[in-house]
């Protein structure tokens, strides 16, 4: 009989049996420390307000444009040819959101999980005001896209540049983090300015430098990586479907 380690191989062979059972009946898991998750970040498809170029915030009923729900169809079909699909599919409840998620969801993964970290930044007063630029309602809005740093939230649930990041962040550690090397892909379906927020945090980058960073095209994806505990940029706006759709496209 070979001996292993000072017992024999049959004692060594129960051992470990035993403890893999053990470990199955506490509810604990083991995973390969090479495990990593691949988390895509996906911007909703294009809605009715984005078409009037109107800033939509954390109002909830803007709906998806015929084109909206096709870029979310045809972006879905293009990973799904790439045979990319998902274990966990994360939304922000409102509803341009949502939708896109049920579309990709459909064809590339399971049923969404809402989750209002990731919902839009909430404009304030400003909601439902234009985004076009000879169309600003007043210097602040103004600065809201042009020096970020001096924009100051206002009127009921307004948020900063920072409050958002925080959410994010929050998102981040306390739902994704545990998912490294359960999950071997993610999807999260949410917003232009969340996204943002997103770079910006993994960046560490100024608020004066909110919109250096790549832009976010309608059902566009940033794909982070998550090993060892860590977070990091993977690949930056990343689209499924036909680029030339994208010049149809606003997007911030």
């Amino acid at each position: 009989m070979k001996w292993v380690g000072g017992v024999s191989r049959r004692t060594f062979l129960g051992l470990l049996l035993a403890w893999g059972i053990g470990l199955l009946l506490s509810g604990c898991s083991w995973t390969p420390q090479t495990a990593e998750t691949e988390i895509y970040f996906m911007r909703h498809g294009e809605t009715t307000w984005n078409k009037a170029r109107k800033l939509q915030g954390a109002l909830p009923h803007p709906e998806l444009t015929p084109f909206g729900v096709k870029l979310a169809e045809e972006a879905a079909d293009g990973m799904r040819a790439q045979g990319i699909s998902f274990d966990r599919v994360y939304a922000s409840p409102l509803r341009r959101a949502w939708h896109t998620a049920e579309i990709v969801a459909a064809k590339c993964g399971t049923p969404p999980l809402a989750d209002a970290r990731i919902a839009e930044m909430n404009f304030g007063v400003y909601q439902g005001t234009s985004s076009a630029p000879e169309a600003y309602a007043d210097d602040n809005i103004r600065a809201f896209f042009q020096a970020p740093e001096k924009y100051e939230p206002r009127g009921p649930g307004a948020e900063s540049f920072d409050d958002v990041g925080a959410r994010v962040a929050e998102f981040l550690e306390k739902e994704l983090k545990p998912q490294e090397g359960r999950s071997r892909r993610i999807l999260c379906v949410t917003h232009a300015f969340v996204l943002r927020a997103l770079l910006r945090h993994l960046s560490g980058a100024p608020l004066t430098d909110l919109y250096k960073g790549p832009k976010s095209p309608n059902c566009g994806v940033h794909v982070l990586r998550l090993k060892n505990g860590k977070f990091s940029v993977k690949e930056t706006g990343r689209i499924f479907y036909d680029p030339a759709l994208t010049k149809k496209l606003g997007a911030f």
